[in-house]
């Protein structure tokens, strides 16, 4: 009887959690509309550069993230609107170039020499992130795949940081020993925040400390590569946030931005 019951509680919690996402989700298209709007007010630009999606632990979508072209940009003057830009490293920004600019940097400053000779090694690796970045070629904004949060979570000049991050970020994993997968998803906990998964997945088995208690839990861990330094560590994944957030209240308040776009977006449709 209890197991019958414990069965029909889980089915009813799984079935509201569904419900609590499926109603605060954000879709992709209202998503790229919010970004456009963006693009368009702030950086008089929608012509769009590349997409991409960040997610969160458990593998629902967190974030969209949308990469535009600046307008007076010569070097991609004449692309197409929705054309795809081609996008290279050159040999002057090669990876293993900044790695061991990054170092001399750390050596530097560890033997402590001249301040000038600091300056002037800092402003070489400022100078190569920026080429990497491309601030002056690019705008990306990151829109929140949920109303719970405000529409933009970020917004800064260049390529998204796991784009021109991605080969600093193999070329340290090769170093370490690791294997970046080729379609890693990224992590995001927070916009400052970015991670590659690793696709390494551990159960952790935490016991309780009374030793009459049998109420032992298994926990589901991941390999996480941050996309800031490269260092890993493994995290455990919260199952039980959006279950939290159902008991904790039944109906959410939508920031009043979001119930702007949502209604332009869907009476734009159906115009």
């Amino acid at each position: 009887m209890k197991v019958c019951s414990l069965i029909v509680n889980t089915m009813f919690l799984l079935a509201s959690i569904n419900v609590f996402a499926s109603e605060y989700s954000v879709e992709q298209g209202l998503a790229r509309f919010v970004a456009d709007v963006k693009a368009h007010n702030y950086h008089k630009t929608k012509k769009l550069h590349s997409s991409d999606t960040y997610y969160d632990m458990n593998g629902e979508i967190n974030a969209y993230v949308f990469t535009y072209v600046l307008p007076n940009n010569t070097r991609d003057k004449e692309k197409q609107p929705q054309q795809a830009v081609t996008v290279k490293v050159t040999p002057e920004v090669a990876p293993e170039s900044f790695l061991d600019r990054k170092q001399k940097l750390t050596t530097l400053r560890q033997q402590k020499v001249e301040q000038k000779e600091v300056i002037q090694a800092r402003n070489e690796l400022s100078q190569l992130e920026k080429q990497m970045r491309q601030r002056d070629r690019f705008v990306t904004i990151v829109i929140s795949a949920s109303l719970e949060k405000g529409p933009v979570l970020d917004r800064y000049f260049g390529l998204p940081h796991h784009i021109y991050k991605q080969g600093l970020i193999k070329a340290q994993a090769t170093k370490q020993g690791r294997a970046l997968p080729s379609q890693a998803k990224v992590i995001m906990l927070s916009p400052q925040e970015l991670y590659f998964g690793l696709d390494e997945q551990k159960s952790v088995v935490s016991k309780s400390k009374s030793a009459t208690s049998t109420d032992n839990k298994a926990k589901l861990t991941i390999s996480l590569m941050s996309i800031n330094n490269g260092s890993v560590k493994n995290r455990v994944i919260p199952q039980q946030i959006r279950a939290s957030k159902v008991q904790e209240t039944s109906e959410l308040e939508i920031p009043r931005e979001w119930k702007i776009f949502r209604s332009v977006y869907q009476n734009r449709e159906v115009k």
